[in-house]
């Protein structure tokens, strides 16, 4: 099996082809990244993984030839946080929504057989306390969540018994990776307590977060790509995560401090409460994966952290810090005339 990882350069992607590379029916990995964050790695020295045949370019660019004799597709490329969303509102939208379609639509004319989706858990919004099923109404409040959800709908319209789709609808990312993220929550708090020997929670600390390291993504991604799906069952769409990993900012930061120790918290008790606030069931996923595949817990993406923040960061604000926040990236680039504001690359 030939497998093509967009976005395989971002956060995700190297845990992705860390477990694909372990899958005995997958031969071939084939990255396409457009290339925004290839040189956001952590370590001294961005590596060459030898396991991925790397090729650069814009989904929006990609044609159906180049998909061609591809047999499955992970597609990981978006613009992948709500921040950069609000700041870059409308290619957030279109490049995570009608451009995904559109993206899968050549692929499926090219003959690819499966396209699994890194969809999200924010799309159920303020869904509070109720704990959400994959039946249940979606309520994106983002241009992050509304452009993953377009796709949801536009991938199910293509779903056929020759293109089977599979949305993974992922908790909140966390844990380590080689290209590092400090723009999500735990990560945050982590790197945060270890600088400064204190959390502060912005929000009220009471909305939900259901969370997921980034390992236990590459293991769900990998399962995706080779479950044997039903042919009568072309769409399938799984909430991804575990159901003792959901938990309110608030609790999160008290965790944080207890694993940590010497850590103060300080949450904004007088800020109004954040509206993105979900829980998650994930019992359709546990009726389908096998039952050890999800095997990170809070404990332990807490001490990966730790961990790895220690050994390769430093304490201060330098140039490092500041290129795991992706938002600070991508405006880089923009004004660096390298990427227009429709986040597309200028020609040289």
């Amino acid at each position: 099996m030939k497998v093509l990882i967009t976005g395989n350069l971002g956060y995700v992607g190297p845990l992705v082809v860390e477990h694909l590379s372990t899958a005995g029916q997958i031969k071939s990995i084939i990255g396409l990244d457009a290339g925004w964050f290839a040189d956001a790695c952590i370590h001294d020295a961005v590596p060459t993984d030898l396991r991925v045949q790397q090729r650069f370019g814009d989904i929006r660019q990609t044609s159906g030839e180049d998909l061609r004799e591809i047999d499955s597709i992970i597609h990981l490329a978006a613009v992948s946080n709500d921040p950069m969303g609000r700041r870059f509102e409308q290619s957030t939208r279109a490049i995570n929504g009608r451009e995904t379609v559109a993206f899968a639509s050549r692929a499926k004319a090219a003959g690819v057989s499966r396209f699994v989706f890194a969809s999200s858990c924010s799309l159920y919004g303020a869904a509070g306390n109720r704990m959400r099923i994959e039946a249940d109404p979606l309520d994106p409040l983002t241009p992050y969540a509304q452009g993953k959800a377009d796709a949801e709908l536009g991938l199910r319209e293509l779903a056929d018994p020759d293109f089977q789709v599979v949305s993974l609808r992922f908790a909140t990312a966390c844990g380590w990776s080689p290209r590092f993220r400090s723009d999500l929550v735990l990560n945050d708090f982590v790197l945060t307590a270890w600088q400064t020997g204190r959390i502060k929670v912005l929000s009220d600390g009471s909305p939900w977060r259901p969370l997921i390291h980034v390992s236990d993504m590459g293991r769900a991604m990998t399962w995706a790509v080779v479950w044997p799906m039903h042919q009568s069952s072309p769409w399938a769409v799984f909430n991804v995560g575990r159901p003792d990993m959901n938990v309110q900012i608030a609790d999160l930061a008290h965790h944080v401090a207890r694993c940590l120790g010497d850590t103060e918290v300080d949450i904004n008790t007088d800020a109004a409460p954040d509206q993105r606030s979900y829980s998650v069931d994930f019992t359709e996923f546990s009726r389908h994966a096998p039952a050890d595949l999800l095997k990170l817990n809070l404990d332990a993406a807490v001490r990966d952290v730790a961990e790895n923040v220690a050994h390769h960061l430093p304490k201060d604000g330098n140039s490092t810090l500041i290129e795991t926040v992706r938002l600070n990236s991508l405006e880089r680039l923009v004004a660096d005339g390298i990427l227009n504001q429709a986040l597309e690359r200028v020609p040289v």
